[in-house]
């Protein structure tokens, strides 16, 4: 059984307005009345859906590289003391 919060499902129902009101924006600007040229950047849209994890993805990915190196370090300078290394 799959649980949507509320708030997820109505953030993805304005992702799907949003982009339906600029599509018809975009095809009445630019293939019906000429006004903007086909080549125009289109605009960014700053949704919470997409916004939300890419801070937390990249502290994580971090702190994963950081553990994996640490023990990295431990394991190679045991081993060096184990053979008497320098």
């Amino acid at each position: 059984m799959v649980v949507v919060d509320r708030s997820v499902a109505g953030n993805l129902n304005n992702v799907v307005t949003t982009a339906l009101s600029q599509f018809n924006l975009f095809a009445n600007e630019c293939l019906v009345t000429h006004a903007k040229s086909i080549e125009d950047p289109v605009s960014r849209n700053h949704l919470a859906p997409f916004r939300q994890s890419r801070g937390t993805v990249k502290k994580d990915t971090k702190l994963s590289v950081v553990k994996s190196d640490r023990e990295l370090f431990s394991r190679l300078y045991i081993g060096c003391q184990k053979r008497r290394g320098s």
